[in-house]
């Protein structure tokens, strides 16, 4: 064989070479996805769910609720034998609508197998919930790839749970203003101080009333610049968001000391006040605490069909056939032309 066929049999080797190295390589692409089976050979179904916790199924304004999941792949209990479930991936909803995506340290779970998640997210009710309705709902998902069948299914889960807001009582603190004279004289210093028994803190105070009073801390103090009746008032925030206000006594701002005035053998001194009043704030009927509710769900996916491996390789034999045949056709075709 001269140097030129053995040069055209080389390449037709190497383009041979080349053509079962493409077909191996489709072939290895189509088995991750196409070669899905059972598992295990005597599951029934899918198992794959979720559990949804908090710690207070009643709540006051300005209480944090957290909430915990258990992600599992069936019950103890249950007839069914769940199928291995993969790619596992869990997320949670709270009441403001805000989805948290859980980190899991398993997205893998066979038959009965279960992982534990605490305190994964958080809701502290406000005021507006109390306005809006009294159910806060918050909501767990889970999803994965069942294997049933010889093609996966996407498989899933989720549940509901709703937390009652209800009133804070309406008297769980009280405030008052101890009282003080009630006649004083211009640019005499005054002393206002709020008490308050009970409630939760840190509490928010303020200070209002006649010419520009003003402050933020339970003792305030103030000097009149002109004469008259001179009212104050404050109110009080808790932690709650529970809110009241009290009035406290009026004074008297006189331009000199007050004189007391004498009749007969008596004396008499006039002090204006005025009677304190509480305002209370929040009134709302509770309203009674909501069941869980809990719904599975699967929806069938369809997964990527075997590529047909026979043709392929039939495919393959024919492209080789010919390129030796053709090789060997043009060889013979040189051999009698140097003969002739």
């Amino acid at each position: 064989m001269n140097t030129f066929n053995k040069t055209l049999l080389i390449k037709a080797l190497q383009l041979t070479s080349l053509i079962f190295f493409f077909l191996f390589s489709l072939l290895s692409i189509g088995t991750s996805s196409a070669f899905a089976h059972k598992s295990p050979d005597t599951c029934t179904g899918s198992g794959l769910g979720v559990f949804l916790f908090t710690d207070l199924p009643q709540v006051h304004v300005g209480d944090v609720i957290h909430y915990s999941i258990t992600v599992f792949n069936n019950t103890p209990g249950s007839p069914l034998i769940a199928c291995d479930a993969s790619e596992i991936a869990a997320t949670l909803v709270t009441p403001d609508g805000v989805s948290h995506s859980i980190p899991l340290t398993r997205t893998t779970l066979t038959d009965l197998q279960s992982d534990d998640y605490q305190n994964v997210a958080s809701y502290t009710a406000k005021q507006s919930n109390l306005e809006s309705g009294l159910t806060l709902n918050a909501q767990a998902s889970v999803t994965g790839n069942i294997h049933q069948n010889d093609t996966d299914s996407q498989g899933g889960a989720h549940q509901e749970v709703k937390v009652t807001v209800v009133a804070t009582p309406l008297l769980p603190f009280n405030i008052s203003c101890p009282a003080i004279a009630g006649e004083v004289k211009i640019n005499e210093e005054v002393t206002r101080q709020v008490e308050i028994t009970g409630g939760t803190s840190p509490f928010i105070i303020s200070w209002t009333g006649t010419d520009e009073l003003s402050g933020s801390e339970s003792t305030i103090k103030k000097a009149y610049s002109t004469t008259g009746v001179k009212e104050a008032s404050v109110t009080v925030t808790d932690s709650k968001n529970l809110t009241m206000t009290k009035s406290c006594n009026t004074l008297v701002v006189s331009e000199t000391p007050v004189k007391k005035s004498r009749k007969g053998g008596g004396g008499s001194r006039r002090i204006v006040t005025k009677i304190p009043v509480v305002t209370l704030v929040q009134t709302v009927e509770p309203a009674p605490l909501a069941s869980e509710v809990v719904s599975l769900t699967e929806v069938p996916y369809t997964g990527i069909n075997d590529y047909p491996k026979p043709l392929l390789f039939l495919l393959g034999v024919i492209i080789f056939s010919i390129v030796i045949v053709g090789t060997l056709s043009f060889q013979n075709y040189r051999s009698k032309r140097k003969v002739t």
